[in-house]
């Protein structure tokens, strides 16, 4: 239910501040950066197809053994996770490069913009950074602690349309505008990595506590009428390889059978 209200509340609340934050880029910046923000960011979006899935794939995978709390198997995964997700922040950035020499054809405007590639570069850094840090989020969502990531996410929401709205308004620099939206799109992912981290520590902690020492001596040992360790007082009737029960059954005979019988345990060992 937290997870739920947490998520929710996470969407209105990057509704509404983007509405507004788009209203200030418009009104105080020219037209033609609304435009390259809108096209560079649905330009990434497609790149980020690269992804293929893999995060809802290795979620799946690591519920069953977060649940039984194999240590082993989870952080083979992780370990595979974060190769997967290094590979997909290398093609990213590979096609996003590859698109540069392309930029005059994407970008048709009438006054050029000072800086293009630059300001192409850093939409571009943003999208790859994003895949550095999240897949350790994984780990998080597999012990149904969602809304922790939903927090870092909604406290950088609210500080990164803060900043953005508070440079725009005192210096209309359009390069600290983005550097504002980077930061707080990578922040949320390293606190998360290292929430993460804590909760795997923890885990192990509560698994160490079966590896307990033995006492000096070794383990204790129950006390009968016997002299080894394992002799126990007899019962009446009961079986015991020396005999001496109410049944006087030897050793290796079935209570129910007779000696030579089939099932008798001399007779299966002569087979």
């Amino acid at each position: 239910m937290i997870n739920m209200a947490a998520g929710l509340f996470g969407q209105l609340l990057n509704l509404i501040l983007a509405v507004a934050g788009r209203s200030i880029l418009a009104r105080y910046m020219p037209s033609e950066y609304l435009g390259i923000n809108g096209l560079f960011s649905n330009v990434l979006s497609i790149l980020s197809l690269a992804d293929l899935g893999i995060g809802a794939a290795m979620m799946y995978a690591l519920y069953s053994p977060v649940a039984r709390e194999n240590r082993e198997e989870i952080r083979r995964l992780m370990n595979l996770y974060r190769l997967l997700y290094r590979w997909v922040a290398g093609a990213v950035a590979v096609l996003g490069l590859a698109l540069l020499p392309f930029l005059d054809l994407l970008v048709r405007t009438d006054r050029p913009i000072d800086h293009m590639v630059l300001i192409y570069l850093l939409y571009l850094s943003q999208s790859v950074t994003s895949y550095l840090f999240v897949y350790k989020a994984a780990l998080i969502e597999a012990h149904q602690n969602l809304y922790i990531c939903s927090m870092y996410a909604n406290f950088f929401t609210l500080v990164r349309y803060g900043g953005q709205i508070a440079v725009l308004l005192l210096t209309r620099n359009f390069f600290l505008y983005l550097l504002v939206q980077i930061l707080c799109g990578l922040l949320p992912n390293i606190l998360a990595s290292r929430r993460a981290q804590a909760i795997g520590l923890a885990a192990e902690g509560r698994r160490g506590g079966a590896d307990v020492p033995l006492p000096p001596g070794g383990p204790p040992q129950l006390s009968g009428q016997g002299d080894g360790p394992g002799d126990l007082p007899e019962r009446e009737g009961s079986l015991h390889p020396q005999g001496g029960g109410d049944d006087g059954l030897q050793r290796g005979q079935h209570p129910h059978l007779r000696p030579g019988e089939p099932g008798d345990r001399g007779d299966l060992l002569q087979l």
